[in-house]
């Protein structure tokens, strides 16, 4: 018998005082206190005889036949609670709020507590080894607010993002949180209806949140394979919490340091920036300035050969962008120590070569193309602040395929996968071997294109 199914005007006066209890706390299991047990009827009754072993029975309630009933003793009912609760259920205690003995009628009752996994402040429910956790989320019109809870050690952090993509971004960005799950709107009822809804994800890419990636990835296969077995939403929760709760022993045997290869990661794409900047920006004013009147008539008039005097600003132009990138390792050396004294390290300093060289030929295009010294302020600004070195987990679907067409991407492509790697060898690095042809054939384009305005120029 289910409790949607009652008559309500024929139970009892005891049992239409527990189903007004009831319908204030649906979800939870209600113990009702009895005498010396705590009861349960119904479908509580049928969960906690299956989930708890014990026997089910029945009780006359002015109905035409018995509800199910079990129940446990009150002086000894710890230990039902944190197996239940372990389980992932919540109980609420009903307690039997007067003596019964000078209480002439029904005894008044009333719920005195409800035990979850991240409310139990009893010790003797507690397990030293487990933390006891509870999470709210709170959406207002601008803004949201994380708090977490230990309520064992009284930790609490709380947390506030603007709702806002932005700045959910750059909460990302500075590792304010590692993993953000946009969870759609009718999100259960579509799974219980058998649909496939899309859950999006953000991550700043780093161990906390693969972590949180794998924990969802097995939450989410766990709920494809029970919705086959039931579509009812209380009874798939309990299947996928009993499965979450088996434990195995892992062993890591990775010697990989996360953390400090973050590090190496941020400084190496912020390096993108840096190196464009500095680049572009030097070489390009001082190629412009041979282009003034006063100095390109010196340059005329003298006895050295154009080609000549071209090869000598070529190598000079070579020369300083080799002096940005051994600043900049030397420079990862002293910052990072042996986080980049090893394999790891040659290659981001390659990745980190190639890159230099490349922002070397396109300031080299754009000295052919401007002949303005104030203009090229601006057009570092647009080539060096334009998100180089911002991460494309950061960034939006449509601006990260835009990306593609820049060579920053392949840089900083290169140095994630690079930072990410568990083992290195020809097959792991494909992609940074195609990464590296990328800037290379960006390079020979500008050098292509550089070659042309020269050559279109000396016609005019």
């Amino acid at each position: 018998m289910k409790i949607s199914e009652v008559d309500r005007t024929k139970l009892s006066p005891m049992m239409a005082q527990y189903m007004e209890i009831k319908d204030k706390y649906k979800e939870e299991l209600v113990f009702y206190r009895l005498g010396d047990f705590y009861e349960m009827f119904f479908d509580d009754a049928l969960i906690a005889s299956r989930e708890l072993e014990l026997t089910l029975t029945g009780r006359v309630a002015g109905l035409e036949e018995k509800v199910p009933m079990c129940g446990v003793p009150h002086n000894n009912v710890k230990p039902y609670i944190e197996k239940l609760v372990n389980k992932g259920y919540r109980v609420a205690i009903c307690e039997q709020l007067e003596d019964p003995r000078f209480t002439k009628g029904m005894v008044k009752r009333g719920i005195v507590d409800v035990i979850s996994k991240g409310t139990i402040a009893d010790n003797d429910l507690l397990n030293d080894l487990d933390s006891s956790y509870i999470a709210s989320i709170l959406f207002f019109s601008d803004i949201i607010v994380l708090t977490i809870l230990d309520i064992s050690t009284g930790y609490l952090a709380t947390l506030s993002i603007e709702n806002d993509e932005e700045k959910i971004n750059d909460a990302l960005f500075y590792r304010d949180v590692s993993y953000v799950v946009y969870i759609p709107k009718n999100y259960t009822n579509d799974v219980l209806k058998g649909m496939n809804p899309t859950i999006d994800i953000k991550s700043t890419n780093d161990y906390t949140s693969s972590l949180e990636e794998m924990m969802l990835t097995d939450y989410l296969n766990l709920q494809n394979t029970y919705l086959k077995l039931t579509t009812d939403q209380a009874k798939l929760t309990n299947y996928i919490n009993d499965t979450l709760k088996d434990k195995s022993e892992v062993v890591l045997t990775s010697k990989v340091d996360t953390k400090s290869l973050s590090k190496v990661s941020r400084y190496f794409n912020f390096a993108s920036y840096s190196i464009l900047a500095v680049v572009i920006f030097i070489i390009t004013l001082v190629l412009t300035s041979f282009k003034e009147k006063t100095v390109n008539k010196r340059i005329v008039v003298s006895s050295m050969n154009y080609k000549k005097h071209n090869g000598l600003i070529l190598k000079s132009s070579l020369l300083y962008a080799l002096i940005v990138w051994v600043l900049f390792s030397l420079l990862a050396i002293i910052l990072l120590g042996k986080s980049v004294l090893n394999t790891r390290g040659l290659l981001l300093s390659l990745n980190t070569l190639v890159f230099t060289l490349q922002a070397l030929t396109f300031a080299l295009l754009i000295s052919s193309l401007v002949n303005n010294k104030d203009a090229i302020g601006g057009i570092v600004n647009v080539v060096a602040l334009g998100g180089a070195f911002i991460p494309s987990m950061y960034l939006p679907e449509k601006v990260v395929s835009i990306s593609h067409i820049f060579p920053a991407y392949y840089y900083n492509n290169s140095n994630d996968l690079v930072t990410s790697l568990e083992v290195i060898n020809l097959t792991t690095l494909k992609p940074f071997i195609t990464n590296i042809m990328m800037m290379l054939v960006f390079m020979l384009v500008f050098i292509v294109l550089n070659n042309f305005v020269i050559k279109n120029k000396r016609k005019a």
